[in-house]
């Protein structure tokens, strides 16, 4: 396991089990459920990854659940904080996983969840799809996130709804005409980031570790750049979509963008590193602010029954909250991540 990273652990409930089919680890890591209505209830993504070290997988699935509480609170789910980590070997030689090794894995996680009998609600995240939700469906009710396009659409309507009501605080206007921004991570919000920051007028500069994504690049006229020193590279926006853990403190010092704002999860390595991106000039929208569009949007669909429209509606409102974050920052003179914490915590604490 990494040294030196903040671990969490004020968890209401942490289960860690072999799948008696995959015998990948599954864990399940529930944060806070006191805002959640109906009450003892949590939500959130299940990631399916490998892992070199098995305790990094329990590291993810806390941290990721604790992401999960502020983004819950911030965004006024009232759904409760938690996640689910498929952690398999580094050197599975099958991968991605396909045909009945897949559903092995599903099913072994629709066991677990229904298990637990509605406490935790699971949805799509990294290495999951809605495809596969759809298909755990089948075996549980407590399964959300591919209705209408699953939870990868609206976290990107509202990553884009954060980055335009940021750089009006940063440039001084909304409209992103011209502004080079640098997308770290083509998977499935990447991409749709990607179209809607391209139909804006951004000048797009793109990358990912899978180079068949420079396809994309091609097609919707964005520069592609190596995925190495991606982050520093001289533009005005990052969004980092990709894995988390990879804005250090060293890293930001060699940035020059002015403005972070992205899909990726715990974009931070340690809590720190969001006073030297004040430090630098950098102004960022915390992940769990920015990418609550998801969450918003399966809510919305599956919990209040409101239409897509409708629903991608809720999620642009996420750009007043982001906004609300920078000017608390600014006024009382903290870092982003501070201001954001404050308010779910405020908002938590109304909701007791």
């Amino acid at each position: 396991m990494a040294q030196g990273l903040q671990v969490p652990f004020e968890h209401e409930l942490v289960i860690v089990r072999p799948g008696p089919r995959s015998g990948y680890r599954f864990i399940i890591a529930i944060h806070s459920s006191r805002a959640a209505q109906p009450p003892g209830r949590a939500a959130g993504g299940c990631r399916l990854a490998r892992y070199v070290d098995p305790l990094d997988g329990l590291y993810d699935a806390l941290r990721l659940s604790q992401g999960m509480s502020r983004k819950a609170a911030i965004a006024g789910t009232r759904t409760g904080g938690a996640k689910c980590v498929i952690a398999a070997p580094a050197d599975e030689s099958l991968w991605p996983l396909t045909g009945e090794r897949r559903k092995d894995v599903l099913r072994d996680l629709a066991e677990l969840v229904d298990e637990l009998d509605g406490r935790y609600l699971t949805g799509p995240d990294v290495g999951t799809t809605a495809a596969d939700m759809q298909w755990v469906y089948r075996l549980t009710p407590y399964a959300a996130g591919f209705a209408g396009g699953g939870t990868t659409d609206g976290t990107a309507v509202g990553v884009h709804a954060c980055i335009s009501t940021a750089a009006e605080h940063v440039f001084g206007r909304r409209d992103l005409a011209g502004l080079r921004v640098t997308i770290v991570g083509l998977g499935g919000v990447g991409e749709r980031l990607a179209r809607h920051l391209v139909h804006a007028g951004a000048e797009l500069t793109v990358t990912d570790i899978d180079l068949e994504r420079q396809a994309l690049a091609t097609e919707i006229g964005a520069q592609w750049i190596d995925a190495d020193g991606a982050q520093r590279h001289d533009c005005d926006i990052l969004a980092p979509c990709a894995l988390g853990a990879t804005l250090t403190a060293e890293e930001v010092r060699g940035m020059t963008c002015r403005l972070v704002v992205g899909a990726a999860n715990n974009q931070l390595a340690s809590d720190d590193v969001a006073d030297v991106l004040t430090e630098q000039g950098i102004t960022w929208v915390p992940d769990f602010v920015a990418n609550a569009g998801g969450l918003l949007y399966a809510v919305s669909i599956a919990r209040d029954h409101l239409s897509e429209p409708d629903s991608l509606a809720v999620v642009r409102r996420l750009g007043d909250t982001a906004g609300e974050v920078l000017r608390r920052a600014e006024r009382e003179r903290t870092s982003t991540l501070q201001s954001a914490i404050r308010i779910a915590d405020q908002r938590l604490d109304l909701a007791d």
